[in-house]
């Protein structure tokens, strides 16, 4: 066996014990860095090999980086990266697994705030908790692979580049408010390229897209929780913005344009997003149930994996029923707000199956 595949084995078996305590997880996340020189540029830093992110019964979330490597060399050097990366994507909880961990390691981990666990001692945990600690099964290492190979894909159509990395990265290091709006723009956009003949991976993108949109819509649903439960509507009208006063600032800029635009008077720009309404409704909902809201992130990726590995159908028959009916209601309404946001619902036909849980 590679070393890399001792490591997926590692960030299988860790992403089992996260998955466990509630988190959405996702494997071996890019981490990109943005910037300036002659024009914007974006490349690869490094990557996280678990990311993932939990909320608790009042909506505040909690997100968990692991740094999942075989081996025994190198441990200062990846105890270093994944405190920093935890910096980056706002981790509270971070985890060193290696195949063994000296003692000097650990004492540097516990300084800086790191789990750190041999493989042995992971094991131990996943039977202590009753999970299963054996090698990956077929299906988890095939999720993870045709789910690289579909982003490889789009990543090669120009026009699926920047919806692939939004998708697999930027959605984990953005504020929730921007993925509220660009995912939802990506989707439609999606959406209306699709009609007619989607391709083999349409599902898993929408999917994968509305799993990272339900997280931010959780975030949203925080934001309300902290100081507006007594107006839902008006609460999501102002945070969907960031608060007030990233709202009070597009209103600004809004005014100043139609000041210097002449040809734009007794016109309008509207400040709202078109979906606007519907989200509304659906933190609504959500804020209604809010112990079952937290888990639907996790309804999407059990979805997500029977995609993957089902060549890129969702097939009822692998769902394992192990989920709360009202989490599945809640997802269910999450997904159908996402692709009528805008009017466009082609090729959601192709998600019926989902949608009849």
């Amino acid at each position: 066996m590679s070393s890399e595949d001792r490591d997926l084995e590692l960030a299988i078996l860790t992403r089992r014990l996260l998955s466990a305590e509630g988190y959405y997880t996702e494997l071996k996340v890019p981490v990109f860095l943005q910037f300036y020189g002659s024009t914007f540029r974006r490349s690869t830093a490094t990557d996280v090999d678990v990311l993932g992110i939990r909320f608790d019964l009042d909506m505040t979330p909690t997100v968990a980086v692991v740094e999942a490597k075989s081996g025994e060399d190198k441990a200062l050097e990846e105890l270093l990266k994944l405190r920093a990366v935890a910096e980056y994507v706002r981790a509270a909880r971070m985890y060193f697994v290696k195949t063994r961990v000296h003692g000097n390691a650990r004492e540097v981990g516990r300084s800086l705030g790191i789990v750190s666990a041999s493989k042995g001692e992971l094991t131990q945990m996943l039977r202590g908790l009753g999970i299963d600690d054996g090698d990956p099964y077929e299906e988890e290492r095939k999720s993870f692979t045709q789910q690289k190979e579909w982003l490889a894909s789009m990543r090669r159509i120009r026009g699926m580049r920047h919806l692939a990395n939004y998708i697999e990265a930027e959605a984990w290091s953005r504020s929730y408010w921007e993925n509220v709006h660009n995912l939802m723009y990506f989707i439609s956009g999606f959406l209306e390229h699709s009609r007619g003949k989607p391709p083999i991976w349409a599902e898993f993108v929408v999917l994968r897209a509305v799993a990272a949109l339900s997280v931010s819509v959780l975030h949203l649903c925080r934001q309300i929780m902290l100081s507006s439960l007594a107006d839902v509507s008006g609460g999501v009208g102002t945070f969907v913005f960031g608060g007030a006063a990233a709202r009070r600032q597009r209103e600004r800029l809004r005014d100043e344009i139609l000041k210097i635009l002449p040809s734009l008077d007794g016109m309008t720009i509207p400040i709202e997003p078109q979906f606007l309404d519907g989200l509304k409704e659906l933190v609504a909902y959500l804020l209604l149930s809010p112990v079952a809201s937290t888990k639907t992130p996790l309804v999407f990726q059990e979805a997500i994996d029977i995609v993957a590995v089902g060549g890129g159908r969702f097939d009822a028959t692998k769902w394992s029923g192990g989920h709360d009916p009202v989490s599945i209601k809640l997802a269910k309404d999450i997904l159908q707000f996402a692709v009528g946001g805008f009017g466009v619902t082609g090729p959601i036909e192709n998600l019926s199956a989902f949608l009849a849980l």
